[in-house]
């Protein structure tokens, strides 16, 4: 269904650049004359953990993005890019007999668990621009996106107290990661020049981070931990220059 989605936005997508393309060859003096471009991007994710893992990963996650973009039709371009987010750890305290993510705590003490997740990811995106006029000149731009990025969620996690009572306990914590997946994304949003060669622009994306995975001890013991996140909703906010 996921990957109907993708399709189906790649093809719209491309039939609005089709679209536009003769209108970009008649006005081809107010088309945005640049081929490359790069920028950076301040992005907000809103990553919602599944049920089981809530009590241990947080949400929003701020993070950047820097990307080099291609504009290789008057109304298109490709952008490759890289974009990681913030370490924000979380802490929950597991009383004796408790149980996280299916495991029993045994050991007859609190034992607190502190984890953090990062994200990272390169990634490549299709776009189209629909241009708009204001007082004759082209200026705005909606921006349409398509892409995929090759995502891993970094965790680490750590416990505390640490002694033989505890180990059985917190060694199925201390070695789960995560797994990278391919996270189709999806986004719309808005750009413009505010001089010659240097432009702002706003995204909101769709990312399908439910493919995101973990592995390692305690996935091995319930399989229905090892699904993470359900898909996210990302927010970018920053600024391009171009290469004339």
């Amino acid at each position: 269904m996921k990957q109907i989605r993708f399709i189906l936005l790649l093809t719209i997508l491309l039939n609005s650049a089709a679209l536009f393309a003769d209108y970009g060859n008649q006005n081809v003096t107010n088309a945005p004359d640049y081929d490359t471009y790069m920028g950076v991007n301040y992005k907000l994710y809103w990553i919602k953990p599944v049920q089981q893992w809530q009590q241990l990963f947080v949400e929003p996650q701020p993070g950047f993005n820097v990307f080099l973009g291609w504009r290789f039709l008057p109304y298109m371009a490709t952008e490759f890019g890289y974009e990681w987010t913030a370490n924000k750890p979380s802490s929950v305290v597991i009383p004796n007999t408790a149980s996280l993510l299916g495991i029993t705590n045994t050991s007859g003490t609190p034992i607190t668990i502190t984890s953090k997740v990062r994200f990272k990811s390169g990634f490549i995106d299709f776009l189209g621009f629909l241009p708009f006029c204001l007082g004759g000149v082209i200026n705005p731009e909606i921006v349409f996106s398509a892409g995929v990025s090759g995502m891993k969620p970094c965790i680490k996690m750590y416990a505390s107290p640490l002694n033989s009572a505890t180990a059985n306990f917190t060694n199925q914590f201390t070695t789960i990661e995560g797994r990278s997946k391919a996270v189709f994304r999806f986004g719309l949003g808005l750009q413009m020049l505010l001089v010659e060669n240097f432009g702002a622009r706003v995204m909101w994306r769709v990312e399908d981070t439910s493919v995101l995975r973990a592995r390692n001890s305690v996935v091995t013991e319930n399989i229905a931990t090892r699904k993470l996140f359900h898909d996210a909703q990302s927010v970018t906010a920053g600024f391009f220059l171009n290469f004339y």
